[in-house]
């Protein structure tokens, strides 16, 4: 178990995404949405977002879509933190 220091970790469940406030974090948006890449980062550096509150290109709200993408932002996320460790996946 590793310890990470952070300002914040938010995590919100539901079936409609909460959208107020995200301009005002600074979040690039499209239609609502937090613009993320193809790695789940948002256009705030170090700052990721996966499920029906984002978007990219060719973006599909299912639940199974969501999974994946979070399963990218840990990979991404691991690696920015431990670049010098070999990431390992498994099923």
């Amino acid at each position: 178990i590793t310890d990470v220091k952070c300002d914040a970790l938010f995590v919100f469940y539901g079936s409609s995404p909460a959208k107020h406030n995200l301009s005002e974090w600074g979040f690039e948006l499209d239609k609502g949405l937090i613009k993320v890449s193809s790695n789940m980062e948002t256009t705030r550096k170090g700052i990721f977002a996966v499920g029906n509150s984002v978007i990219y290109p060719g973006k599909k709200k299912m639940i199974s879509t969501g999974l994946g993408e979070a399963a990218t932002a840990i990979s991404t996320i691991g690696a920015l933190l431990f670049p010098d460790k070999t990431q390992g996946y498994k099923h």
